[in-house]
């Protein structure tokens, strides 16, 4: 359910809670109660926009009232004191059936007392909710999750795969290829372009694309106007981040 490739990251799904009284699930709202305006239908009852999927960020310092006012800000709501129930009304009103709480590896950056807080806040929002829930962040969310057992029992482990040099990463570079501002076509669709690609970046989305950016405007800068493989070998390249270390000598390309 989440994105491929986004590096080294997992993502956790939790389906809809099981219930005794599973017969009373929120009820779908008809198709002609929404009506579309321009590129953003609405309900004809409430005036609320239609949003089928909310993401929202882990705070960097979780608590119960900060998770619940990032949601409220992924509503487009104003910021406040709210409770669990009151969000989960909102959430419905606008039709939301699938939510996304991105950088949850963060709960483990606090206190055991809010480690447990936020957890069962989380938890049970999820209750009232009843919406398919995915947690994404490093491989530190899933220990998150298991310091709730209960919540813990609520979710499969889906590991996000970093990019590998073949023809999906070739597909990705083409498409990439084709939207770049550059004036000459780049010849990105090599063996040795992708092998320098991951070397550079170790097969993480966040950072591919960082440096296509940073290639593509130094392409710009010096008129070449294109992007290949000398843009990757450049040793005058500065990597864009902190994080990129570059292998001086890569292995023989095949």
């Amino acid at each position: 359910m989440a994105e491929r490739g986004r590096g080294s990251a997992t993502a956790a799904r939790a389906d809809r809670r099981p219930a005794p009284d599973a017969g009373k699930r929120v009820r779908a709202r008809q198709p002609d109660q929404a009506r579309p305006f321009g590129t953003a239908p609405f309900f004809l009852g409430t005036g609320a926009t239609i949003r089928t999927a909310l993401h929202l960020e882990m705070p960097d310092e979780p608590t119960p009232q900060a998770i619940r006012e990032e949601l409220l800000g992924a509503l487009g709501a104003p910021p406040g004191k709210s409770d669990n129930r009151t969000v989960a009304r909102l959430v419905d009103s606008v039709g939301c059936r699938l939510l996304f709480i991105d950088e949850f590896n963060k709960i483990g950056d606090v206190t055991p007392k809010q480690q447990t807080l936020c957890l069962t806040a989380i938890r049970t929002l999820h209750n009232s909710l009843r919406i398919p829930l995915v947690a994404l962040g490093t491989p530190g969310a899933d220990i998150a999750i298991r310091l709730d057992p209960a919540l813990a029992e609520r979710f499969e482990v889906l590991g996000l795969p970093h990019w590998e040099s073949n023809d999906d990463l070739r597909e990705l570079l083409m498409r990439v290829s084709a939207v770049l501002p550059l004036r000459r076509p780049s010849a990105m669709d090599t063996q040795r372009f992708r092998r320098l690609l991951i070397d550079a970046t170790s097969g993480v989305t966040s950072r591919m694309f960082r440096l296509l950016e940073t290639v593509a405007i130094a392409a710009i800068r010096n008129g070449q106007e294109r992007i290949d493989e000398d843009s990757l070998s450049d040793d005058k390249l500065l990597l864009p981040l902190v994080s990129m270390v570059r292998n001086r000598r890569p292995k023989a390309m095949a």
